[in-house]
């Protein structure tokens, strides 16, 4: 479904695939990438995917969409999104979430 499956584990690539959903329009991912995280009581990943989407919205639908991203409940097993920010300029939608693994 995705040329980035094999470079995020299965909880992170859940994830993605439920965000392209949200954007409800056809898009391309042009980059997805994981990195762990960890504080002093928690630990996960931090997610960073940058989509395309094939035609450029107008400015309010792509502020709906990013303010869809940030509030969808995503509902991955073993991880709870915790943050997500999406920020969107023309065609490109940049999106970073914070994935923390449930006990």
């Amino acid at each position: 479904m995705m040329p980035h499956d094999a470079l995020l584990c299965r909880g992170a690539g859940r994830v993605v695939r439920h965000m392209v959903d949200i954007v409800g329009q056809p898009c391309v991912i042009r980059w997805a990438g994981q990195r762990p995280w960890a504080s002093a009581t928690f630990d996960g990943l931090r997610l960073a995917v940058q989509l395309e989407l094939t035609e450029e919205p107008a400015p309010e639908d792509l502020r709906a969409i990013c303010l869809r991203l940030e509030q969808a409940d995503y509902g991955v097993a073993k991880y709870l999104v915790a943050d997500v920010q999406a920020a969107g300029k023309a065609r490109m939608i940049d999106i970073e979430a914070l994935l923390i693994r449930n006990a």
